[in-house]
């Protein structure tokens, strides 16, 4: 049996709308902590979030700390602060390449008007010359915790027409505010959904259409089987899959 917490940590804020957020499900049931537009899992192991869920809809307000309101810099604090623990770990929130995946997702809300975000942190081995391979860390209030490697985003468009057809998309961006991968093109960062379960054990809805990245830098959303080689993970990975009939 799996345990679960749903708490608020404000009881006089609006109940959130659970049907709506959970409409494609979690990706995992552990420790989660529900907020009136969000829902987080928490990792008590690390005081970090395992992932976050988000239902942006076409008339959502960009999180920003300036001035907006007391609402939006509390969603601000809870989303950067409180979720994502210290803040210094989060490098790469900091990089010009999250900020056009930011970007790109207001875009997706704008143009489709609902789109489902996960966002969560990868821990994945890196191995230096001459060394193991090990998982780095970093001291926090005392307390040795794991640095994550990679963050994780995935995006589950869902038009509200009935002719639109749901489909997902997974980037990967490593956690590093200077990275050996400089390459500013959001679509470098693509990968395939399946790469993002396989690292952080979680499990996204299936049955939904994903944008993969062929080998001749074409764009095809398609769920079927197919022999063509295609990138399932991002530029900076160090494995390339081939999809079997």
């Amino acid at each position: 049996m799996v345990n679960s917490i749903f708490f608020d940590k404000r009881p006089e804020s609006i109940s959130p709308d659970l049907l709506d957020l959970i409409k494609y499900g979690l990706p995992s049931m552990e420790n989660l902590y529900v907020h009136k537009d969000y829902v987080v899992s928490q990792d008590l192991s690390t005081n970090a979030p395992k992932w976050m869920c988000e239902h942006l809809k076409g008339n959502y307000r960009k999180l920003t700390t300036e001035g907006d309101g007391d609402a939006l810099h509390l969603r601000y604090n809870d989303v950067y602060v409180l979720s994502c623990g210290a803040t210094r770990v989060c490098k790469a929130f900091k990089r010009e390449i999250w900020r056009k995946l930011e970007e790109h997702v207001s875009q997706m809300t704008e143009k489709y008007d609902s789109v489902y975000v996960y966002t969560g942190p990868m821990y994945l081995p890196c191995c230096r010359p001459g060394e193991d391979w090990s998982l780095e860390y970093q001291i926090v209030d005392w307390i040795p915790l794991p640095m994550p490697s990679h963050y994780f985003k995935v995006l589950i468009i869902d038009p509200p027409l009935p002719e639109c057809t749901p489909y997902m998309e997974g980037y990967i961006i490593d956690n590093k505010l200077s990275s050996t991968c400089t390459s500013t093109v959001l679509t470098d960062y693509l990968c395939d959904i399946a790469e993002i379960e396989r690292h952080t054990g979680l499990r996204f809805f299936e049955g939904i259409q994903s944008t993969v990245r062929f080998e001749k830098k074409q764009y095809k959303t398609n769920n079927q089987p197919t022999n063509r080689p295609y990138f399932s993970e991002s530029i900076h990975s160090m494995h390339v899959n081939t999809l079997r009939n």
